[in-house]
């Protein structure tokens, strides 16, 4: 086996244990633990009830417990659901239609892809697992980062007023943004030259937003108050429509990287492959992180 898939396997394994763990927390929780790392593993997607049954009975606290191929048919209509309950904001937000079709009663047999257990093996591995390893190393970045409040703040747009020019400035504190509310970002580094790459890490989403089509195709800090959207952005303003946190994480650095990504796609999203690419270009710079997390709230 390669290195590059047995760090693969290795990070799917450590994905179910910690999935696994949200999902059954209690210490007497061994038994659904393993049903879920069995019914949910990679390498058993497809498999008929009779090899999901062997597979369990190898398992140390099943104890003969899994007395019949419709008591697995069950159990993974049970699993399918606790899924459901406790990522259901995340998976509402991904694929809602399928979202709300778990629970549904209906009869005869789901076409294929579309029975609860399914939509849930699906939703866990191509939409939470991205997420996982992306955010495994943007944790990385952001233990490593400068966490002063000043370095960027959100300034709402007066309906009076369409620019940003005499709009008072927040307090370097603000923690918050205002829900539906049209705002520039302002970005003051304690840099006085060199290039600036912003990422965002909402409920669902993690995103490039600089350098951007959308927001900020240009780059580079000459020591100026930078502000997002630039004016020859796509979007000439910010606006966020759900309560909930938004994260930000500002990296300075001596040279421009000339992401391939960011003439392919307008709002380029932060996959694992492109972090990982960063990364490693990061390790052969001079950089600075910054992070500040803000609450989109009601007004």
């Amino acid at each position: 086996m390669s290195e590059l898939r047995q760090q693969e396997n290795s990070n799917e394994q450590l994905f179910l244990e910690e999935m696994s763990t949200l999902l059954y927390p209690q210490g007497n929780s061994q038994f659904d633990k393993d049903c879920f790392e069995v019914f949910y593993s990679k390498e058993n997607e497809g498999k008929k009830r009779a090899e999901l049954l062997f597979l369990l009975n190898r398992k140390k606290s099943i104890n003969g417990t899994i007395p019949s191929e419709e008591r697995v048919s069950q159990l993974k209509k049970d699993q399918a659901k606790k899924i459901k309950e406790t990522f259901e904001a995340e998976m509402k937000a991904d694929i809602e239609e399928d979202f709300n079709s778990i629970q549904r009663n209906g009869k005869g047999h789901p076409r294929k892809g579309k029975a609860p257990h399914e939509i849930a093996f699906n939703w866990l591995w191509n939409y939470k697992y991205p997420r996982w390893l992306v955010d495994r190393e943007l944790q990385y970045l952001i233990g490593a980062a400068d966490k002063r409040s000043d370095w960027i703040n959100f300034i709402p747009i007066n309906e009076s007023n369409k620019g940003i020019n005499g709009h008072r400035r927040p307090q370097p504190s603000q923690r918050t943004i205002n829900l539906e509310t049209s705002s520039f970002m302002s970005i003051n580094l304690p840099k006085s030259e060199g290039y600036f790459l912003l990422l965002n890490r909402g409920f669902v989403t993690r995103l490039f937003l600089c350098p951007s089509g959308d927001f900020a195709p240009t780059n580079k800090v000459d020591g100026e108050e930078m502000l997002i959207p630039q004016k020859d952005a796509r979007n000439k303003d910010i606006f966020f429509d759900k309560i909930g946190q938004e994260e930000f994480i500002g990296i300075w650095a001596d040279q421009d990287f000339n992401l391939p990504w960011v003439q392919e796609e307008s709002l380029p999203s932060c996959t694992p492959k492109r972090i990982n690419n960063l990364l490693a270009k990061l390790e052969l710079s001079q950089y600075q992180v910054f992070y500040k997390s803000f609450e989109v709230v009601e007004h």
